[in-house]
C-alpha cells in the first residue's frame, strides 16, 4: 500500500525517496551506485520515504502486520 505522494526538490538532509521493484522490494538511493541509476530509474517506481520503512517492515516481519480494508468513508 502505497500513498502516491509527488515529490518535490529534495535537500540534503531530507530522507530521499526510496525504489520500488518489480518484485515489490523497496531499496533506498544510497545503496545504489551512481552508474546504476540510469537502469534503475527505467525499472523502478519512486516510494516515500514512509512508505519505503512501512514496506521493508511489512517484508521482512509479516507475522507482526494485519492488513485492514479502509471504511469507504475514511478514504477522502
Amino acid at each position: 500500500m502505497f500513498c502516491h505522494k509527488t515529490f518535490g526538490e529534495l535537500r540534503h538532509l531530507d530522507h530521499a525517496p526510496a525504489l520500488l521493484d518489480a518484485d515489490h522490494k523497496t531499496v533506498e538511493w544510497r545503496e545504489l551506485r551512481p552508474e546504476q541509476l540510469p537502469e534503475v530509474f527505467a525499472t523502478h517506481w519512486p516510494v516515500c520515504w514512509n512508505c519505503h520503512v512501512a514496506e521493508t517492515f511489512r517484508r521482512l516481519h509479516p507475522e507482526l502486520v494485519t492488513d485492514r480494508e479502509r471504511e469507504p468513508s475514511r478514504l477522502r
